[in-house]
């Protein structure tokens, strides 16, 4: 008896089967009333009229496709009834897909074939009409305003490279070895024109104001002035090496004397100007310029005291001076 009851007291095997089913025909139940087919619906006592079938192949033919299996398809019934023995009407149903019914009555008609043939023009008629006003309402409906790309941060604009630079001047401060009888403070400029790519012409000029013997007997001053070329070989965007050559033409002129000179006028200089340096970028157009410059003179001046024995100061073969300055770029 145990055993017995166990066994019929267990559940059923087709539980599992029968609640899918039935939830399975709950969820599907919309989807297929919405894509039920056109209905014909005729009197039991007409034997001409066609079926359901047909209805559906002249509305097909019609509208110019099939989508009455489609979820989205309208609900079409119509329904055939007897006004007197020789008369038939129609009433025509149809649902769009808005959920919107709208019947019409065509009466008067002696042959059920007639009456459907007029039933699926309706029907036809009424879609096309449905059509055109979703079309019309979605023409009027305002375009979606697109969404702005992501604001693009305004990027600075790139530094210009020194090395683009179409002309430059500068001012610089220098000290000389050699130029005059003591070391010497002074100040220079020069001008340069690019020529080519790396190269440029240039002008350049300098003014040592007093260099004093030793012995303090006389004081002289140089100045000069000369064309030439430069170079920039090779340097980045802000950081350029420089290399000049110039030709100098100038002049030693005597300050101040507390003995008697040979020769106490001014004396011609003229030399060559070896330089070497480098150019960089500080911001905008402002630049910073420093190298040395080695100077050869051709032509060696000197000056003699008359006393005994003589005092006198000749340039070297080769002098040196370090030039440091400012300058502006010219794009």
């Amino acid at each position: 008896m145990w055993l017995y009851a166990r066994a019929v007291s267990g559940p059923s095997k087709n539980r599992h089967a029968r609640i899918i089913f039935l939830a399975s025909a709950i969820l599907l139940a919309p989807a297929i009333a919405r894509a039920a087919p056109p209905v014909l619906e005729t009197p039991p006592d007409v034997k001409d009229c066609p079926s359901s079938e047909d209805l559906r192949r002249v509305l097909a033919s019609q509208i110019g496709r099939d989508e009455f299996d489609s979820p989205n398809a309208p609900r079409v019934v119509v329904r055939v009834r007897r006004v007197s023995e020789a008369e038939l009407a129609a009433d025509v149903s149809v649902t769009t897909s808005d959920g919107k019914t709208s019947t019409r009555t065509i009466e008067e008609a002696d042959a059920c074939g007639d009456l459907v043939r007029a039933a699926a023009l309706t029907v036809a008629l009424a879609l096309e009409h449905d059509e055109k006003r979703a079309a019309e309402k979605r023409a009027e409906e305002p375009a979606p305003t697109p969404t702005p790309p992501p604001a693009v941060a305004e990027q600075a604009a790139p530094e210009r490279s020194l090395r683009n630079d179409r002309g430059v001047v500068s001012l610089s401060a220098l000290t000389a070895i050699g130029l005059l009888p003591r070391p010497a403070a002074g100040a220079g400029g020069s001008a340069r024109v690019r020529i080519s790519e790396s190269l440029w012409a240039s002008a350049r000029g300098f003014y040592l104001p007093k260099g004093s013997m030793p012995n303090d007997e006389f004081a002289l001053n140089l100045y000069g002035l000369g064309p030439g070329l430069c170079a920039e070989p090779f340097g980045s965007s802000k950081v350029a090496a420089v290399g000049c050559a110039h030709a100098i033409f100038g002049a030693y002129d005597v300050t101040r004397a507390n003995a008697l000179l040979k020769n106490a006028g001014a004396e011609a200089y003229v030399g060559a100007s070896l330089f070497a340096g480098a150019r960089a970028r500080v911001a905008g157009p402002l630049h910073l310029e420093g190298g040395l410059d080695a100077q050869i003179p051709f032509v060696r001046p000197t000056y003699l005291t008359d006393a005994c024995p003589p005092v006198g100061f000749e340039p070297p073969f080769t002098a040196l001076a370090l030039w440091l300055g400012a300058g502006l770029s010219i794009f």
